[in-house]
Protein backbone atom coordinates (compact mmCIF):
# COMPACT_ATOMS: atom_id res chain seq x y z
CA UNK A 1 0.00 0.00 0.00
CA UNK A 2 2.81 2.39 0.87
CA UNK A 3 4.48 1.71 -2.49
CA UNK A 4 1.16 2.24 -4.28
CA UNK A 5 0.68 5.56 -2.47
CA UNK A 6 4.17 6.71 -3.46
CA UNK A 7 3.55 5.75 -7.06
CA UNK A 8 0.25 7.65 -7.07
CA UNK A 9 1.92 10.73 -5.53
CA UNK A 10 4.67 10.61 -8.14
CA UNK A 11 2.13 10.32 -10.91
CA UNK A 12 0.16 13.30 -9.57
CA UNK A 13 3.35 15.35 -9.27
CA UNK A 14 4.34 14.44 -12.81
CA UNK A 15 0.98 15.70 -14.08
CA UNK A 16 0.83 18.74 -11.80
CA UNK A 17 4.24 20.09 -12.80
CA UNK A 18 3.44 20.59 -16.51
CA UNK A 19 -0.04 21.82 -15.62
CA UNK A 20 1.50 24.48 -13.38
CA UNK A 21 3.96 25.39 -16.11
CA UNK A 22 1.20 25.70 -18.67
CA UNK A 23 -0.86 27.83 -16.29
CA UNK A 24 2.11 30.13 -15.68
CA UNK A 25 2.77 30.38 -19.40
CA UNK A 26 -0.86 31.25 -20.04
CA UNK A 27 -0.67 33.95 -17.36
CA UNK A 28 2.47 35.34 -18.98
CA UNK A 29 0.81 35.33 -22.39
CA UNK A 30 -2.21 37.15 -20.98
CA UNK A 31 0.02 39.76 -19.35
CA UNK A 32 1.92 40.32 -22.59
CA UNK A 33 -1.32 40.64 -24.56
CA UNK A 34 -2.67 43.10 -21.99
CA UNK A 35 0.51 45.17 -22.29
CA UNK A 36 0.27 45.19 -26.07
CA UNK A 37 -3.36 46.32 -25.89
CA UNK A 38 -2.43 49.16 -23.53
CA UNK A 39 0.36 50.28 -25.87
CA UNK A 40 -1.95 50.42 -28.87
CA UNK A 41 -4.76 52.17 -26.98
CA UNK A 42 -2.31 54.76 -25.62
CA UNK A 43 -0.82 55.27 -29.07
CA UNK A 44 -4.26 55.96 -30.52
CA UNK A 45 -5.66 58.13 -27.71
CA UNK A 46 -2.55 59.89 -26.41
CA UNK A 47 -0.47 60.30 -29.54
CA UNK A 48 -2.13 59.79 -32.94
CA UNK A 49 -5.51 61.39 -32.34
CA UNK A 50 -4.15 64.56 -30.66
CA UNK A 51 -1.38 64.88 -33.26
CA UNK A 52 -3.80 64.72 -36.18
CA UNK A 53 -6.13 67.16 -34.43
CA UNK A 54 -3.22 69.61 -34.11
CA UNK A 55 -2.40 69.13 -37.78
CA UNK A 56 -6.00 69.98 -38.67
CA UNK A 57 -5.81 73.14 -36.54
CA UNK A 58 -2.49 74.11 -38.13
CA UNK A 59 -3.86 73.64 -41.65
CA UNK A 60 -6.84 75.86 -40.86
CA UNK A 61 -4.48 78.49 -39.47
CA UNK A 62 -2.34 78.38 -42.61
CA UNK A 63 -5.33 78.82 -44.89
CA UNK A 64 -6.59 81.79 -42.88
CA UNK A 65 -3.14 83.40 -42.75
CA UNK A 66 -2.72 82.97 -46.50
CA UNK A 67 -6.02 84.69 -47.22
CA UNK A 68 -5.12 87.60 -44.95
CA UNK A 69 -1.62 88.03 -46.33
CA UNK A 70 -2.70 87.92 -49.96
CA UNK A 71 -5.56 90.34 -49.33
CA UNK A 72 -3.42 92.79 -47.33
CA UNK A 73 0.30 92.13 -47.87
CA UNK A 74 2.48 93.78 -45.27
CA UNK A 75 4.76 93.09 -42.33
CA UNK A 76 2.04 92.01 -39.85
CA UNK A 77 0.31 89.58 -42.23
CA UNK A 78 3.67 88.32 -43.51
CA UNK A 79 4.80 87.56 -39.96
CA UNK A 80 1.54 85.72 -39.32
CA UNK A 81 1.94 83.70 -42.52
CA UNK A 82 5.51 82.74 -41.60
CA UNK A 83 4.35 81.61 -38.15
CA UNK A 84 1.46 79.62 -39.63
CA UNK A 85 3.73 77.81 -42.06
CA UNK A 86 6.23 77.00 -39.30
CA UNK A 87 3.32 75.69 -37.25
CA UNK A 88 2.05 73.32 -39.92
CA UNK A 89 5.58 72.06 -40.70
CA UNK A 90 6.06 71.18 -37.02
CA UNK A 91 2.61 69.60 -36.79
CA UNK A 92 3.26 67.53 -39.91
CA UNK A 93 6.58 66.29 -38.51
CA UNK A 94 4.62 64.67 -35.68
CA UNK A 95 2.60 62.47 -38.05
CA UNK A 96 4.42 62.16 -41.38
CA UNK A 97 6.09 58.93 -40.26
CA UNK A 98 2.77 57.27 -39.31
CA UNK A 99 2.53 55.39 -42.56
CA UNK A 100 -0.58 53.44 -41.68
CA UNK A 101 -4.31 53.82 -41.96
CA UNK A 102 -5.83 56.94 -43.56
CA UNK A 103 -2.48 58.52 -44.48
CA UNK A 104 -1.80 55.62 -46.86
CA UNK A 105 -5.19 55.95 -48.56
CA UNK A 106 -6.03 58.32 -51.43
CA UNK A 107 -2.29 59.20 -51.58
CA UNK A 108 -2.81 61.57 -48.63
CA UNK A 109 0.76 61.23 -47.41
CA UNK A 110 2.27 62.19 -50.76
CA UNK A 111 -0.34 64.86 -51.47
CA UNK A 112 0.25 66.57 -48.12
CA UNK A 113 4.02 66.64 -48.54
CA UNK A 114 5.67 65.37 -51.71
CA UNK A 115 9.05 64.70 -50.12
CA UNK A 116 11.82 63.79 -50.59
CA UNK A 117 11.94 65.22 -54.09
CA UNK A 118 15.51 64.70 -55.40
CA UNK A 119 14.45 65.13 -59.04
CA UNK A 120 12.69 68.45 -58.51
CA UNK A 121 9.20 67.40 -59.55
CA UNK A 122 7.60 70.09 -57.39
CA UNK A 123 9.49 72.89 -59.12
CA UNK A 124 8.94 71.48 -62.60
CA UNK A 125 5.23 70.88 -62.19
CA UNK A 126 4.54 74.24 -60.57
CA UNK A 127 6.24 76.12 -63.41
CA UNK A 128 3.45 75.72 -66.00
CA UNK A 129 0.82 76.66 -63.42
CA UNK A 130 2.71 79.86 -62.66
CA UNK A 131 3.25 80.68 -66.31
CA UNK A 132 0.28 79.24 -68.17
CA UNK A 133 -3.45 79.98 -68.41
CA UNK A 134 -4.48 77.10 -66.16
CA UNK A 135 -3.07 78.92 -63.17
CA UNK A 136 -5.87 81.47 -63.58
CA UNK A 137 -8.72 78.96 -63.83
CA UNK A 138 -7.83 75.90 -61.75
CA UNK A 139 -9.82 75.41 -58.54
CA UNK A 140 -9.27 73.27 -55.42
CA UNK A 141 -10.91 70.22 -56.96
CA UNK A 142 -8.77 70.62 -60.07
CA UNK A 143 -5.63 70.93 -57.98
CA UNK A 144 -6.54 67.79 -56.01
CA UNK A 145 -6.77 65.90 -59.29
CA UNK A 146 -3.30 66.88 -60.40
CA UNK A 147 0.08 65.46 -59.39
CA UNK A 148 0.79 65.20 -55.68
CA UNK A 149 3.85 67.37 -56.33
CA UNK A 150 1.75 70.54 -56.64
CA UNK A 151 -0.67 69.88 -53.79
CA UNK A 152 1.19 70.05 -50.49
CA UNK A 153 3.68 71.74 -48.21
CA UNK A 154 6.68 71.78 -50.60
CA UNK A 155 4.51 73.40 -53.28
CA UNK A 156 3.25 76.02 -50.81
CA UNK A 157 6.82 76.68 -49.71
CA UNK A 158 7.93 77.40 -53.27
CA UNK A 159 4.88 79.54 -54.00
CA UNK A 160 4.79 81.81 -50.96
CA UNK A 161 7.75 81.15 -48.65
CA UNK A 162 10.65 82.24 -50.87
CA UNK A 163 11.97 85.68 -51.86
CA UNK A 164 10.24 85.35 -55.24
CA UNK A 165 6.90 85.57 -53.41
CA UNK A 166 7.50 89.08 -52.10
CA UNK A 167 4.54 91.42 -52.38
CA UNK A 168 4.74 93.57 -55.48
CA UNK A 169 6.43 90.92 -57.58
CA UNK A 170 5.25 90.43 -61.14
CA UNK A 171 3.56 87.11 -60.40
CA UNK A 172 2.50 87.84 -56.82
CA UNK A 173 -1.21 87.56 -57.60
CA UNK A 174 -0.73 84.22 -59.37
CA UNK A 175 1.39 82.89 -56.49
CA UNK A 176 -1.24 83.99 -54.01
CA UNK A 177 -4.03 82.36 -55.96
CA UNK A 178 -2.22 79.05 -56.26
CA UNK A 179 -0.90 79.23 -52.69
CA UNK A 180 -4.44 79.78 -51.45
CA UNK A 181 -5.59 76.69 -53.35
CA UNK A 182 -2.77 74.62 -51.89
CA UNK A 183 -3.58 75.83 -48.36
CA UNK A 184 -7.26 74.95 -48.86
CA UNK A 185 -6.26 71.53 -50.18
CA UNK A 186 -4.04 70.94 -47.14
CA UNK A 187 -6.92 71.84 -44.86
CA UNK A 188 -9.19 69.35 -46.63
CA UNK A 189 -6.65 66.53 -46.32
CA UNK A 190 -5.93 67.37 -42.67
CA UNK A 191 -9.65 67.35 -41.91
CA UNK A 192 -9.99 63.94 -43.55
CA UNK A 193 -7.10 62.53 -41.52
CA UNK A 194 -8.40 64.00 -38.27
CA UNK A 195 -11.92 62.68 -38.88
CA UNK A 196 -10.68 59.23 -39.86
CA UNK A 197 -8.67 58.85 -36.67
CA UNK A 198 -11.43 60.30 -34.49
CA UNK A 199 -14.11 58.01 -35.94
CA UNK A 200 -15.17 55.26 -33.51
CA UNK A 201 -15.31 52.67 -36.29
CA UNK A 202 -12.20 53.70 -38.23
CA UNK A 203 -8.50 52.96 -37.98
CA UNK A 204 -8.57 53.39 -34.20
CA UNK A 205 -11.03 50.51 -33.86
CA UNK A 206 -9.05 48.36 -36.29
CA UNK A 207 -5.89 48.83 -34.21
CA UNK A 208 -7.48 48.35 -30.80
CA UNK A 209 -9.65 45.32 -31.58
CA UNK A 210 -7.30 42.70 -33.03
CA UNK A 211 -8.63 39.22 -33.55
CA UNK A 212 -9.51 36.52 -36.07
CA UNK A 213 -12.09 38.72 -37.77
CA UNK A 214 -9.81 41.74 -38.02
CA UNK A 215 -8.56 42.12 -41.61
CA UNK A 216 -5.24 43.68 -40.57
CA UNK A 217 -4.31 42.67 -37.03
CA UNK A 218 -4.96 39.15 -35.82
CA UNK A 219 -3.43 39.60 -32.36
CA UNK A 220 -2.48 42.33 -29.88
CA UNK A 221 1.16 41.67 -30.77
CA UNK A 222 0.53 42.46 -34.43
CA UNK A 223 -1.10 45.76 -33.53
CA UNK A 224 1.68 46.64 -31.09
CA UNK A 225 4.23 45.82 -33.78
CA UNK A 226 2.56 48.48 -35.95
CA UNK A 227 3.38 51.04 -33.26
CA UNK A 228 6.94 49.75 -33.09
CA UNK A 229 7.30 50.03 -36.87
CA UNK A 230 5.98 53.60 -36.80
CA UNK A 231 8.60 54.48 -34.21
CA UNK A 232 11.41 52.94 -36.25
CA UNK A 233 10.11 54.64 -39.40
CA UNK A 234 10.23 58.00 -37.63
CA UNK A 235 13.83 57.44 -36.58
CA UNK A 236 14.96 56.24 -40.00
CA UNK A 237 13.10 58.95 -41.88
CA UNK A 238 14.79 61.70 -39.89
CA UNK A 239 18.22 60.09 -40.06
CA UNK A 240 18.24 58.66 -43.59
CA UNK A 241 15.93 60.94 -45.57
CA UNK A 242 16.11 64.31 -43.82
CA UNK A 243 19.81 64.44 -42.91
CA UNK A 244 21.98 61.91 -44.74
CA UNK A 245 21.32 62.95 -48.38
CA UNK A 246 22.08 66.59 -47.58
CA UNK A 247 25.37 65.78 -45.86
CA UNK A 248 26.69 63.52 -48.57
CA UNK A 249 30.02 61.79 -48.09
CA UNK A 250 32.01 64.99 -47.69
CA UNK A 251 31.56 68.76 -47.43
CA UNK A 252 32.24 69.04 -51.16
CA UNK A 253 29.47 66.49 -51.87
CA UNK A 254 26.91 68.16 -49.61
CA UNK A 255 23.51 68.98 -51.11
CA UNK A 256 22.01 71.68 -48.87
CA UNK A 257 18.76 71.90 -50.82
CA UNK A 258 18.05 68.28 -49.90
CA UNK A 259 17.49 69.43 -46.32
CA UNK A 260 13.77 69.51 -45.55
CA UNK A 261 12.17 72.96 -45.90
CA UNK A 262 15.51 74.55 -46.71
CA UNK A 263 13.93 77.21 -48.91
CA UNK A 264 11.80 78.60 -46.10
CA UNK A 265 14.54 78.35 -43.49
CA UNK A 266 12.56 75.81 -41.49
CA UNK A 267 15.00 72.90 -41.58
CA UNK A 268 15.71 73.05 -37.86
CA UNK A 269 12.00 73.52 -37.10
CA UNK A 270 11.22 70.30 -38.93
CA UNK A 271 14.15 68.36 -37.46
CA UNK A 272 13.39 69.52 -33.92
CA UNK A 273 9.74 68.51 -34.27
CA UNK A 274 10.69 65.14 -35.78
CA UNK A 275 13.05 64.27 -32.94
CA UNK A 276 10.55 65.52 -30.38
CA UNK A 277 7.88 63.33 -31.96
CA UNK A 278 10.04 60.22 -31.58
CA UNK A 279 10.50 60.84 -27.86
CA UNK A 280 6.84 61.74 -27.37
CA UNK A 281 5.75 58.52 -29.04
CA UNK A 282 7.99 56.42 -26.80
CA UNK A 283 6.58 58.08 -23.68
CA UNK A 284 2.93 58.43 -24.72
CA UNK A 285 2.53 54.84 -25.89
CA UNK A 286 4.17 53.33 -22.83
CA UNK A 287 5.80 51.06 -25.36
CA UNK A 288 8.90 50.38 -23.26
CA UNK A 289 7.20 50.34 -19.86
CA UNK A 290 6.68 46.57 -19.94
CA UNK A 291 10.32 45.64 -20.44
CA UNK A 292 11.80 42.92 -18.22
CA UNK A 293 14.19 44.22 -15.58
CA UNK A 294 17.21 43.06 -17.58
CA UNK A 295 16.13 45.23 -20.52
CA UNK A 296 14.70 48.21 -18.62
CA UNK A 297 17.83 50.24 -19.42
CA UNK A 298 16.77 50.39 -23.07
CA UNK A 299 14.06 52.99 -22.51
CA UNK A 300 16.33 55.33 -20.56
CA UNK A 301 19.08 54.88 -23.13
CA UNK A 302 16.81 55.70 -26.06
CA UNK A 303 15.35 58.78 -24.35
CA UNK A 304 18.83 59.95 -23.35
CA UNK A 305 20.02 59.87 -26.97
CA UNK A 306 16.82 61.58 -28.15
CA UNK A 307 17.30 64.40 -25.65
CA UNK A 308 20.92 64.82 -26.73
CA UNK A 309 19.89 65.01 -30.39
CA UNK A 310 17.22 67.58 -29.53
CA UNK A 311 19.75 69.74 -27.68
CA UNK A 312 22.13 69.71 -30.63
CA UNK A 313 19.37 70.64 -33.08
CA UNK A 314 18.34 73.51 -30.79
CA UNK A 315 21.85 74.89 -31.19
CA UNK A 316 21.87 74.78 -34.98
CA UNK A 317 21.87 77.99 -36.98
CA UNK A 318 22.91 79.19 -40.40
CA UNK A 319 21.97 78.82 -44.03
CA UNK A 320 21.33 75.39 -45.53
CA UNK A 321 24.82 75.51 -47.08
CA UNK A 322 26.33 76.24 -43.68
CA UNK A 323 24.34 73.47 -42.03
CA UNK A 324 25.22 70.79 -44.55
CA UNK A 325 28.64 71.80 -45.83
CA UNK A 326 30.48 73.75 -43.16
CA UNK A 327 31.36 73.47 -39.50
CA UNK A 328 29.98 73.54 -36.91
CA UNK A 329 26.62 72.82 -38.56
CA UNK A 330 27.76 69.81 -40.51
CA UNK A 331 29.34 68.19 -37.47
CA UNK A 332 26.22 68.78 -35.41
CA UNK A 333 23.97 67.22 -38.03
CA UNK A 334 26.35 64.28 -38.26
CA UNK A 335 26.10 63.86 -34.50
CA UNK A 336 22.29 63.89 -34.66
CA UNK A 337 22.44 61.21 -37.31
CA UNK A 338 24.70 59.05 -35.15
CA UNK A 339 22.50 59.55 -32.08
CA UNK A 340 19.41 58.53 -34.03
CA UNK A 341 21.25 55.48 -35.29
CA UNK A 342 21.88 54.50 -31.70
CA UNK A 343 18.21 55.02 -30.85
CA UNK A 344 17.21 52.86 -33.80
CA UNK A 345 19.48 50.03 -32.72
CA UNK A 346 18.15 50.17 -29.17
CA UNK A 347 14.50 50.25 -30.22
CA UNK A 348 14.71 47.58 -32.91
CA UNK A 349 17.12 45.44 -30.89
CA UNK A 350 16.94 44.93 -27.13
CA UNK A 351 13.75 46.95 -26.65
CA UNK A 352 11.79 45.02 -29.27
CA UNK A 353 13.29 41.69 -28.17
CA UNK A 354 12.47 42.36 -24.55
CA UNK A 355 8.84 42.85 -25.53
CA UNK A 356 8.75 39.80 -27.77
CA UNK A 357 8.23 41.89 -30.91
CA UNK A 358 10.03 41.96 -34.23
CA UNK A 359 10.36 45.04 -36.42
CA UNK A 360 10.61 43.08 -39.65
CA UNK A 361 10.00 45.30 -42.66
CA UNK A 362 8.87 48.88 -42.16
CA UNK A 363 7.38 51.58 -44.38
CA UNK A 364 10.78 52.84 -45.61
CA UNK A 365 12.20 49.51 -46.67
CA UNK A 366 12.93 49.66 -50.37
CA UNK A 367 13.03 53.47 -50.52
Amino acid sequence: MRILALLCAAAIAAVATPVAAVTAAMADDAAVAAHDRRVVAAFVDDYARPAYARLHDAAGALEAATVRYCATPGAPTRTALDAAFAGIVAAWAHVDFLRLGPATQAARLERFAFWPDPRGFVERQLRPLLAGPEGETIDVAGLAGRSAAVQGLPAFERLLMTPEAAAGGADFARRCRLGGLVAANLDIIAEELDAAWAAPDGIARTLTTPGPDNPLYRSPAEAATEVLKALVTGIEQTRDLAIAPALGDSPAAAKPNRLPYARSGLTTTYLAASVSAIGELVVASGFADGLPSDDAWAKDSALFEIRNAAKVIAGLSGTPAELAGAEPGRGKLAYVRIALGSVRETVAGPMAAGLGLNVGFNALDGD
